[in-house]
């Protein structure tokens, strides 16, 4: 037997110190835990906490960040919020200097290359070959070829008006493709403007198919833009199959489509429609909006993780490979270090909530699921009461109409208009960690959604 520094007896064997749990969470130095306590968090970990997606950042637009100081400056930063992946985009064939790449690689931050050069004869390009291969031998494992394809000027005016443009399309990038497959790289297909002059659901239903059917056996992964199109984030929620009118280039009033950050729901159904069912995914530019923002508050990070995180605690399959956040400002600005800082507040009281259940998981302050009906006409309440039955008793969740009560929960699904419940009070809780998700429909629509979940 033997006396720890907190003055307790204890096994030597069996007791030890933890002053951490896991990271950016402090305990008391004097806290001791036993084994059966550690595995029985790491249990809690694995099975109540939604393994979270890769996250990426997009690095600067120019060619004058790429000395080895910079990569040393900005790798910390990164690391901090546990990014794993750096977006860099690319204008030419002059390669990005090896060194600054073996810096990001060596601290397991994956860059991502994405090459936004012409796309006419691109399959043709002997530097372009080049280029893939010395990527390749520089440890790149990712590239993204060409950027909106779908949009009338990336192409020559000649060739955008010939008919096959799919097809056209696919000629120029298969070779590039099975080329990247043969080192090793994965090729991405590029990202599509949402909409676009040619509608991008349409290029990529077309495009998936033709890829099927000339190399069924070609390894590649997608990737969309996640604006926000001027939408609410939960614009477009449930994909094709929750909106079944929503047609290519003619929207229909009071009817949500793709163009919004739920992009990835809508072309993970076209993805699996052709048999791809886990085509990696990778979202580009995630919540960046349609005009520049009024203030630093508007910026809505913390918001699309929360979705993201409750999407998957809700046992939605979300095949995003990594989410790539837009920030409001450059690497080397106050502002993004300040929306670095915000991540990292968000991710450690997530830490620190999920640690605070796991050393006292029987804690009366702690409801698994809450069920938050909004305030409304009494038939409309009284519909919403009946329709959320089976719902409540099959996720064994408390039903009730308290915010307050909704703050103490790990999980909110809010059955109220915005005028009801302000978004404001959902941010509240999404900023303490809680998985929100919103149902604003009424009638069937609501008794519908909630059989689905």
């Amino acid at each position: 037997m033997t006396t720890n520094e907190a003055g307790c007896t204890g096994d030597k064997e069996h007791r030890w110190n933890y002053s951490r749990l896991s990271s950016g969470t402090t305990l008391a130095p004097q806290y001791a835990i036993d084994m059966l306590t550690i595995t029985l968090w790491r249990q809690y970990r694995m099975e109540s906490t939604p393994s979270p997606i890769p996250l990426g950042f997009h690095y600067f637009t120019d060619m004058e960040h790429y000395r080895l100081q910079d990569a040393l400056d900005f790798i910390p930063l990164i690391k901090s919020v546990r990014g794993t992946f750096l977006f860099l985009p690319v204008y030419s064939s002059i390669a990005i200097p090896e060194y600054f790449l073996s810096a990001w690689i060596a601290e397991s931050i994956q860059p991502i290359i994405h090459l936004k050069i012409p796309i006419e004869n691109a399959s043709q390009n002997h530097d372009l070959y080049l280029l893939i291969e010395t990527y390749a031998k520089r440890g790149i494992k990712h590239l993204i070829f060409f950027d909106r394809p779908n949009m009338r000027r990336a192409w020559p005016p000649p060739v955008w008006v010939l008919s096959n443009l799919v097809e056209r399309f696919v000629d120029q990038i298969l070779p590039l493709f099975e080329f990247s497959n043969k080192l090793g790289v994965l090729p991405v297909l590029p990202p599509l403007e949402p909409g676009g002059d040619y509608w991008d659901t349409l290029f990529l239903k077309s495009t998936l198919q033709a890829l099927q059917r000339r190399n069924a056996h070609l390894q590649f992964g997608y990737s969309a833009y996640g604006w926000t199109c001027g939408h609410p984030l939960n614009w477009g929620a449930g994909g094709p199959e929750r909106w079944p009118l929503s047609l290519p280039y003619h929207p229909i009033q009071g009817n949500e489509d793709h163009r919004g950050i739920r992009i990835f729901e809508w072309y993970s159904s076209i993805a699996k429609s052709f048999g791809f069912d886990h085509l990696p995914l990778f979202i580009l530019d995630s919540g960046k909006p349609d005009t520049p923002l009024n203030s630093f508050e508007e910026w809505q990070a913390i918001e699309i993780l929360n979705l993201i995180r409750s999407e998957q605690a809700a046992g939605k399959d979300i095949d995003v490979q990594t989410l790539g956040l837009w920030m409001p400002a450059e690497m080397d600005s106050a502002e993004f270090q300040r929306g670095i800082e915000k991540i990292k507040e968000w991710q450690d009281r997530l830490e620190a909530k999920n640690t605070a259940q796991a050393v006292h998981p029987n804690s009366a302050s702690v409801i698994e699921h809450y069920v938050l009906i909004g305030d409304s006409h009494p038939a409309i309440t009284d519909w919403r009461l009946r329709a959320s039955h089976a719902f409540v008793l099959k996720h064994k969740a408390t039903l009730g109409f308290s915010l307050q009560q909704a703050s103490k929960a790990k999980r909110v699904t809010i059955l109220a208009t915005e005028e009801e419940i302000p978004e404001e009070n959902l941010n509240d809780l999404r900023h303490q960690g809680i998985l929100v998700e919103r149902i604003s429909e009424t009638g069937t629509a609501l008794a519908t959604i909630l059989r689905e979940r």
